[in-house]
């Protein structure tokens, strides 16, 4: 990208080589990163440089991640509880692990992109936290600002990676959430923000998708973008604009209810003509098809890749509040129940959260995503849990600032006791952090090594992808010496 910018290719001749394949990521994320690298005066002619560049670039996402799912917070609590929603995504440990020095891959980017998205459009319906000494009061219309970039970050969501549809689709049941239980004001407001976002994110989606369309010969794609993501949005737009029109007019219920269940029928007639098609997305979602089923992350999060249930799993990779997410869920839902489903911002943590559990429950893949949407639903719980505490405490005559540190450590307690399983793991045995600094791999190191090192080294999955590496540099000489071909496909 760096010798053809602004060019970003969508089908290289050296995957597969000699002959070539679609590129299948989208392509933002690594246009991002070369135009990074650009405004930071680098070139092709300098890998190190860019790639050490690239490196800094998930910990700031994920840095960001921590301040966006506060502001969604915000809709949803108290300040105290947002904050203490911003710390826990960022001990979530699948959420240290993408954002992790490094780890340069567009699964933070993407997480970052539908947090923003869902806090902007909470911020555009004017959403508060009942919590919030605000709410109440009358607010009329949109809001303008946040409706842009709420289209924009959609936009990028969907150019970050091509599965962010369903990404999309479970905060549009979230938002669907709050059409069905508000009043006639709240449906339109609902619909006009959906109808928007949708179309603005089309528009710049299709000023993206021709190119790659003719790289790849693949119109109607899951794998690669194409206008099938393009008509989704479209589709989803034109629908939610209508609906919004109909309100504007006084339509009824019944009204409404007769044009939603035409509109599916079209949907499906339409999806029924493109059998192929819809099979392929099926197979994607399933993890089915050749790309998705080779990759690790599409085993469920609490089954093996053998297919066997392991609950010790997720307790580290997402901590031991992951295995009560089911009751938290069930509690949140019993008190909007008694509460009339009036809380906006609850009634979206509510749909939002658990859409993103379940996906978490199919694929692992989707565990980083859902930290954020998770740690709102226990910062929520505890800090609801720990004012109850606060005002026992006081009522049995204890200090206000006693009661409050009292409530505050044992808050603590429970976090770290939630995240323990991971990080007591990786601090148990300091040696193995410190293993490659005090005898690196390389010929020029072992002669530093002790019995102990070096029988560590041996074992672990450092040394085998060195191995691997270093192998496979070897065929890639003889690959450009057989075939004369210049460039590398990858960089050992």
């Amino acid at each position: 990208m760096l010798r053809d910018y602004p060019r970003v290719p969508s089908f290289d001749p050296w995957i597969d080589h000699p002959h070539g394949a679609p590129v299948v990521f989208a392509p933002l994320f690594d246009f991002a990163l070369a135009t990074l690298a650009l405004l930071a005066g680098l070139g092709p002619d300098e890998p190190g440089a860019v790639e050490l560049l690239a490196a800094f670039v998930p910990p700031v996402l994920g840095a960001l991640t921590s301040v966006a799912t506060y502001a969604l917070a915000r809709h949803v609590m108290s300040r105290t509880g947002a904050l203490l929603a911003a710390l826990l995504v960022a001990l979530t440990p699948a959420h240290a692990w993408y954002s992790r020095l490094g780890f340069v891959d567009h699964h933070v980017a993407v997480t970052l992109a539908m947090v923003v998205n869902g806090a902007l459009a909470l911020s555009a319906l004017r959403v508060r936290s009942i919590d919030d000494p605000a709410t109440g009061l009358e607010e009329r219309g949109l809001g303008r600002t946040a409706l842009l970039g709420a289209s924009l970050v959609l936009a990028c969501g969907v150019l970050l990676w091509n599965g962010t549809m369903l990404l999309v689709a479970v905060l549009d049941v979230a938002l669907g959430a709050l059409f069905v239980a508000g009043g006639p004001r709240r449906r339109r407001d609902v619909a006009a923000l959906v109808g928007v976002t949708h179309l603005g994110a089309g528009l710049v989606v299709l000023a993206v998708v021709p190119g790659i369309v003719r790289d790849t010969g693949w119109p109607w794609s899951a794998v690669t973008l194409s206008y099938l993501h393009v008509a989704l949005l479209a589709g989803a737009s034109g629908v939610a604009g209508i609906v919004a029109a109909l309100l504007a007019r006084g339509a009824s219920g019944r009204q409404l209810l007769g044009f939603v269940l035409a509109a599916g029928g079209v949907a499906l007639a339409a999806l029924l003509l493109q059998g192929e098609m819809l099979g392929r997305v099926g197979d994607w979602l399933l993890a089915a098809d050749p790309f998705m089923g080779a990759v690790q992350e599409s085993v469920s999060i609490v089954r093996t890749s053998h297919r066997r249930f392991d609950f010790s799993g997720p307790r580290v990779w997402m901590g031991r509040f992951f295995l009560v997410t089911p009751l938290l869920l069930a509690l949140l839902a019993w008190r909007l129940a008694r509460g009339a489903w009036r809380d906006d911002g609850r009634l979206f943590l509510l749909v939002w959260a658990t859409l993103l559990f379940a996906a978490t429950l199919a694929q692992r893949r989707f565990a980083e995503t859902a930290a954020p949407a998770l740690a709102i639903l226990v910062a929520d719980f505890l800090a609801n849990l720990a004012a109850g505490l606060r005002l026992r405490l006081v009522a049995r005559g204890a200090p206000q600032t006693a009661a409050r540190i009292a409530v505050g450590s044992a808050v603590a307690f429970v976090a770290a006791l939630a995240f323990a399983p991971f990080y007591v793991g990786l601090l148990a045995v300091p040696g193995r952090l410190t293993a490659l600094l005090r005898a690196p791999i390389g010929p020029g190191g072992t002669g530093t090594w002790t019995a102990a090192d070096r029988e560590e080294q041996e074992g672990s999955v450092d040394v085998r992808l060195d191995r691997t590496l270093r192998r496979l540099r070897v065929l890639e000489e003889a690959r450009r010496a057989a075939t004369g071909a210049p460039g590398t496909a990858m960089n050992p």
